[in-house]
């Protein structure tokens, strides 16, 4: 999947594009892109109530490990538009 966030940073309301793309070689390795043009690997997991949780380093994160990483909660409004829930 591949995750496209138009600003420089995620927050609560945010929207966000999801399309698929961008697998590595585990199948919740995903692409996240910000509007800043900075894009990091994350991983992503569908939830039950069809939402995802997605997992990302921190920015300011030097390298990747369980204790810097940022954990959001998106969910599928309305209008189709995937938008931010809140940090998990």
């Amino acid at each position: 999947m591949r995750f496209y966030f138009p600003g420089s940073h995620i927050e609560a309301g945010s929207t966000v594009s999801v399309r698929p793309g961008g697998e590595g070689p585990d199948p919740t390795d995903c692409i996240v892109e910000f509007g800043d043009g900075v894009t990091v690997r994350g991983h992503y997991q569908f939830l039950a109530d069809r939402s995802i949780v997605l997992d990302i380093p921190r920015r300011e994160a030097k390298a990747v490990s369980a204790t810097n990483m940022s954990r959001w909660q998106l969910k599928l409004g309305s209008s189709d538009k995937w938008t931010v829930a809140s940090s998990v």
